[in-house]
């Protein structure tokens, strides 16, 4: 009976390695993936559907409930870590958020349970049922990656390239400044940005942010050439009458994934500025147009 102590940690891993792919491929921020690290993330996805088939096929179980108490001691002393932060969340079930803390006793849990299984025989070859089970286990780990190759985001490089697969395109735009707008490919009609002094607002047509630093740039009277440039979500309730801007939209072949608004300076093409939605808070906050 005790044998059967290994579904509960096996469990445990299969439920956070489904959360983390989840949001992997359907909520590509930083903050949901372990270390901010996308590639990371994938790897632990897979390390716990191969240990949870491991311990689930029962194949030299004394070995599988080793190496799994040693990889949940590892999660144990980073959600300890994080929890003597003080951060929210332990990024360990994806979009689900999970403090540290309540990550913790459940590691310790599956620790303690790890511990009290006793294997009552030593399988000295694989049997069909361990077969079938670590087969499982290893289709799934092909499977996701397959998916995260082919749908899962990927991230804009400071070239415009770097999107010849994936399902979302991730905005990034951090290191951007000092080098070309790496948009420009992908925006119909906006020839202009590469000539003269341009401020840019990248924006959502539902966001509220969005809304209120538009509508504070469309009631200055400070002289300068603008461009709100869209990402695509089929509304144009945003769109004004006007020669004063251009009004832009993002290759609506893509699907687009950015913290908006996003504000540029581009001198020539040339990305010389960078206001991110956080940035731009404080001054919307305050009522100031964002320098």
């Amino acid at each position: 009976m005790q044998n059967w102590l290994a579904i509960l940690p096996a469990g445990l891993l299969v439920v956070a390695a489904s959360l983390k792919g989840h949001a992997l491929l359907n909520s590509p921020a930083a903050e949901l993936m372990i270390g901010g690290s996308f590639t990371l993330t994938v790897i632990v996805v897979c390390l716990e559907l191969l240990l949870a088939a491991w311990l689930v096929s029962r194949f030299e179980l004394d070995k599988a409930t080793v190496a799994s108490a040693v990889v949940f001691v590892v999660f144990a002393v980073v959600s300890l870590y994080k929890g003597l932060q003080g951060e929210s969340n332990c990024a360990c079930f994806g979009a689900i958020e999970t403090s540290p803390w309540l990550s913790l006793v459940l590691d310790l849990s599956a620790i303690v349970c790890l511990a009290a299984v006793r294997p009552e025989t030593k399988k000295q070859s694989i049997d069909r049922f361990s077969q079938i089970v670590m087969g499982f286990g290893i289709a799934g780990c092909v499977a996701f990656v397959s998916t995260i190759f082919w749908y899962g985001p990927v991230s804009l490089d400071s070239s415009g390239g770097g999107m010849e697969y994936g399902g979302v395109t991730v905005i990034d735009p951090v290191d951007w400044p000092g080098k070309p707008f790496p948009l420009q490919r992908w925006i119909a009609d906006g020839g202009e940005l590469q000539q003269g002094h341009w401020t840019v607002v990248i924006y959502l047509s539902h966001c509220e942010m969005c809304h209120t630093l538009i509508d504070m740039y469309m009631k200055s009277d400070e002289k300068r050439n603008m461009a709100f440039v869209e990402v695509p979500s089929h509304d144009d309730t945003v769109r004004r009458n006007g020669s004063k801007v251009r009004w832009l939209q993002l290759d609506e072949s893509r699907d687009w994934f950015v913290e908006a608004p996003v504000l540029l300076e581009l001198q020539d093409g040339v990305v010389t500025g960078l206001q991110t939605r956080n940035d731009l808070k404080v001054a919307i906050d305050v009522g100031l147009l964002p320098q």
